[in-house]
């Protein structure tokens, strides 16, 4: 009974998903010709003010691109670190750079989550 559950559910997100794509397909190209008709979404971050970033946007894309990039710098620097016994430090160059990527990563985690509470959302 739960495999069947789990079965109709999985087939009834693909349905919304699908008439939610054949919708906002047919809304922007009712958009594109329509210069009066705006999308709910896009009318709300207009009136939202400065700190609200659309989930699309090109602000929002280049920083999870970024996030992807720190993302996959970690998975292969961490466990280089703890096989080798590398350590960060001022001392070496090498120990040096692990310094800087772990400080980065520090940073851009802590702010990611502020960004994540200002993006809208569908």
């Amino acid at each position: 009974l739960h495999n069947r559950w789990m079965q109709l559910s999985m087939q009834a997100e693909a349905l919304l998903a699908l008439s939610e794509y054949k919708r906002t397909t047919q809304s922007s190209f009712a958009n594109k010709y329509a210069p009066h008709n705006t999308s709910g979404l896009s009318e709300a971050l207009d009136h939202s003010g400065p700190g609200v970033f659309h989930p699309l946007g090109k602000v929002r894309v280049v920083w999870d691109l970024c996030g992807l990039a720190l993302l996959l710098a970690d998975a292969i620097l961490l466990p280089l670190s703890l096989a080798w016994d590398w350590h960060q430090g001022t001392d070496e160059p090498g120990s040096l750079f692990l310094l800087v990527v772990f400080l980065l990563s520090l940073l851009f985690w802590s702010v990611d989550i502020c960004m994540n509470l200002n993006t809208a959302f569908y």
